[in-house]
């Protein structure tokens, strides 16, 4: 009987040791010439304890001559999801400044002409703004501060345009 169990867990079994005991394997010498080798490996180990349960189970619990032909078959399916992040793509120079701020010429904002509306109404004094050499506040070309309406043009020359306290300012050309 446990050399039936051991064909029945081993597919090499018509080429390992059938002596009665525990499945054994051929040792290399034993082993024919140009045939795989009888061991399994340590992830299919739970896979033999199932087909040797089973052909114990369907040969009656030993004592038994009739013979069981046992197949398992066992699939594994694993999905993984992988999320790939990249840098931002660059943004584009904007047309409205919407907020206070220091705004770069050609990188933050475009060169043209601007309008505001004036002061902002949450703002805490009337409308500033200048144009600049430099990203340093105090590097002014022009400027101007107003409680009504302003425009200004922006040069392609221009380094920045600061601006504090205006309404929003949409380019008009």
């Amino acid at each position: 009987m446990q050399g039936e169990i051991a064909a029945a867990m081993n597919p090499c079994a018509p080429h390992c040791d059938r002596s009665p005991g525990p499945a054994t394997f051929p040792s290399p010498r034993k082993r024919r010439q140009g045939h795989p080798t009888c061991a399994y490996p340590p992830s299919m180990q739970w896979k033999k304890a199932g087909v040797a349960g089973a052909a114990v189970v369907l040969t009656g619990c030993g004592g038994s001559s009739q013979q069981a032909a046992v197949t398992l078959t066992s699939t594994l399916e694993i999905t993984k999801t992988v999320t790939v992040t990249g840098p931002p793509p660059p943004s584009a120079p904007k047309t409205i400044i919407e907020t206070d701020g220091t705004y770069r010429v050609g990188i933050d904002i475009l060169p043209g002409s601007y309008h505001s509306g004036g002061p902002s109404p949450s703002g805490e004094s009337d409308c500033y703004w200048a144009r600049l050499r430099s990203l340093n506040p105090g590097d002014i070309i022009t400027n101007d501060i107003s409680s009504g309406p302003q425009v200004v043009m922006i040069q392609p020359s221009d380094t920045a345009f600061l601006t504090r306290s205006c309404q929003p300012w949409q380019k008009a050309d």
